[in-house]
């Protein structure tokens, strides 16, 4: 079920309504008064494992029982590490260790099952199928969120969770199974133990927030995916620059609200059932620095990588090379955690020099701002209001340049690329062939024979645009929340009426996270 899907809207309306009538089930399960909070937190803890197990099922039931397999050897392994007094460190290191060959196992055995069953045949063997491997929905998030969990409770900043329910919950929650956000154990259990009451204050904001995810998704998203050429990854060399340079910006808006899409869908969809998400997203592309980009974008992921990768290599470092000036302190951290961010998103030469290319973003920055006067905590140097406007356009381009090799191979990258900057590949538009076309003198099949790009990617990316701009000005995410009811009920009308007609032109396309 795709949390955009008709079956997936029936599926949570029952699930959300059976969540808040547990006093009422209960009175008729025990014949006794209004439920008291340990029944009544039971009751939502199993219903909620219920409904988790029922949409991993609705995926596939391979997915299902490795996933559950996984939730309890790291529930397990939590126990353990909470009476370990001796080897807690040999323990964390094999629950890790675990984790990461359960990535390594499912999500890349694309990578290396080939090798293996090439292997088998030259030795005589056959290949029967039997080696092929599904991988879980969300392995990649889950593996993560697991490893926090170990290291967490290992530093003794969170309590091992006693409640197997309760911690399947954690590691299977539906709404965000498919492309996170990663939760820490310490910050979601609570708030699991403590739902906070559907008012009409709360109902609003989730609703809200789905609201923005549908629109993100299925309206931004979805369209632009649409307008992009099929071919345009595998021979971008067919097109001119110009268009080359449009498409790669309108993939990295639609990138940038699939995934956002998806994140405002999970935390509303959450927000029903009293639990609040983190927020995944900030308006990323009004980044004036890297390293504020990734404080914006994939919220949960950088705060994982800083937490994790960064700051232990970081105290590392600095234990063997005490010298705070020394250039190796501003340069590896940076270069190694985003190479790690590029292969947990999958393994590959494209996806190590995406992560590589972040980190050298980041390196060149921080050298640059060694010689900045220091200022006070909290606050930024001050710069020419022309920097401040210019600083949103350099940081985009630069990372929409970098989506080249996350989204192709090395070879087609090197095409894409190459398209862009040969001079010989900007091209005028056929301005006469449109005057003949305008005329009904001839026929056109597309813009882009006329090297011409299709208008409406400019109304899709402008309502992009627009959407994070009113967020950003005004500091508030359901910034509509606060128009006149006639007006957000015209917009609610209108979100309706696109959604139905785009309906019509099957425009849907799975979340580009979900594979990871």
């Amino acid at each position: 079920m795709s949390l955009t899907s008709l079956n997936f809207g029936i599926f949570l309306l029952a699930a959300v309504l059976v969540y808040w009538s547990g006093d009422f089930w209960l009175k008729r399960i025990f014949a006794a008064q209004p439920a008291n909070a340990t029944r009544l937190q039971a009751w939502r803890s199993g219903w909620l494992a219920a409904a988790c197990m029922a949409f991993l099922l609705s995926w596939s039931i391979q997915a299902a029982l490795t996933l559950l397999v996984i939730a309890m050897a790291n529930f397990l392994l939590g126990q353990v590490l909470s009476k370990e007094e001796k080897r807690r460190s040999l323990v964390l290191w094999l629950g890790i260790g675990f984790n990461l060959l359960a990535l390594v196992g499912l999500k890349y055995a694309g990578f290396y099952l080939p090798g293996v069953t090439a292997l088998i045949k030259a030795l005589g063997g056959q290949d029967s199928g039997a080696l092929q491997i599904l991988m879980p929905i969300g392995l990649s998030f889950i593996s993560v969120q697991m490893i926090s969990y170990l290291i967490d409770v290992y530093r003794r900043q969170a309590k091992p969770e006693t409640d197997w329910v309760r911690f399947c919950i954690y590691g299977l929650y539906f709404p965000k199974i498919l492309s996170g956000p990663i939760e820490r154990a310490r910050t979601f259990l609570p708030r699991l133990a403590n739902p906070q009451p559907l008012t009409d204050q709360s109902l609003a904001r989730a609703l809200g927030l789905i609201g923005v995810g549908l629109v993100r998704k299925v309206i931004i998203a979805n369209s632009l995916y649409a307008l992009l050429p099929a071919d345009l990854f595998v021979t971008p060399l067919n097109y001119p620059a110009q268009l080359l340079a449009l498409w790669l910006a309108a993939y990295s808006f639609y990138l940038y609200n699939d995934f956002a899409g998806y994140s405002a869908l999970a935390r509303g969809v959450s927000g029903l059932f009293g639990i609040e998400l983190t927020q995944n997203f900030n308006t990323p592309f009004a980044a004036q620095t890297f390293s504020d980009f990734w404080n914006r974008w994939h919220i949960s992921l950088s705060a994982w990588l800083r937490d994790y990768i960064y700051f232990p290599l970081a105290r590392a470092l600095r234990t063997r090379i005490p010298d705070s000036e020394h250039k190796i302190h501003v340069i590896l951290p940076p270069l190694v955690t985003m190479a790690v961010s590029g292969l947990w998103h999958g393994v590959g030469w494209n996806m190590l020099l995406w992560g590589g290319l972040h980190g050298v973003y980041q390196v060149v920055e921080r050298l640059l701002n060694l010689n900045t006067p220091r200022v006070a905590p909290g606050q930024s140097p001050a710069k020419p209001g022309w920097r401040q406007r210019l600083a949103p356009l350099v940081v985009f381009v630069f990372v929409t340049l970098a989506w080249i090799p996350f989204r192709m191979e090395l070879k087609p990258a090197s095409r894409y690329l190459a398209g862009l900057i040969l001079p010989s590949n900007w091209r005028m538009p056929d301005f006469y062939w449109l005057k003949l076309i305008l005329g009904g003198w001839e026929q056109l099949s597309e813009l882009s024979a006329l090297n011409l790009p299709d208008p409406r990617l400019f109304v899709f990316i402008g309502l992009a645009f627009w959407l994070d701009k009113v967020q950003a000005d005004r500091k508030q995410e359901l910034f509509f929340l606060e128009w006149r009811p006639w007006i957000l009920a015209a917009g609610c009308v209108l979100v309706l009426v696109g959604m139905y007609l785009l309906s019509f032109a099957d425009l849907a396309a799975p979340f580009v996270y979900q594979g990871f």
